[in-house]
């Protein structure tokens, strides 16, 4: 379940707060096209409960923070369950960077990501305008403060 934007945006600042329960699953979903599969189509930025037993096997790209399966993102930032956290996700052109409580843990120029993951499309392919949304992976996940500020002379 994804709640999406109705518009198509290109290069943007998306804030937002999250705060998931113990063992908890979500994400961000980022210049996807409308029916689509967020993670490999477009972009998932993951949320998750990293330390729960049941995520003990991930991959490094599917810690919070990652793009999904694509760009790893810096561990140990991110509070424990129940408490909010907040990202602030800009997407400028090829360059994505999500910054999580104040900290950056992922940098990646979608240009030099040319070999894609786990048999999924490279960044380097994927479309760079898209929807916008939050999704609920069915374990519970509260989000507020959701600002987008556009950038390239838009508003808010």
């Amino acid at each position: 379940g994804w709640l999406a934007t109705k518009k198509i945006s290109s290069d943007y600042i998306l804030e937002l707060d999250w705060k998931i329960p113990a063992e908890g699953n979500s994400g961000v979903g980022l210049r996807f096209p409308a029916a689509s599969y967020v993670s490999r189509v477009g972009m998932e930025i993951q949320i998750l409960d990293d330390d729960a037993a049941k995520h003990r096997d991930i991959k490094p790209a599917q810690h919070t923070g990652s793009i999904y399966l694509q760009a790893a993102a810096k561990q140990g930032v991110a509070n424990p369950p129940g408490q909010w956290n907040s990202f602030r996700i800009t997407c400028d052109g090829p360059l994505v960077v999500i910054e999580l409580n104040g900290t950056e843990i992922t940098r990646a120029n979608m240009d030099e990501c040319t070999e894609g993951q786990e048999g999924l499309t490279p960044l380097a392919e994927r479309p760079r305008k898209g929807h916008i949304a939050v999704q609920n992976h069915q374990t519970g996940v509260d989000f507020r403060n959701i600002r987008i500020k556009v950038l390239g002379g838009g508003g808010k």
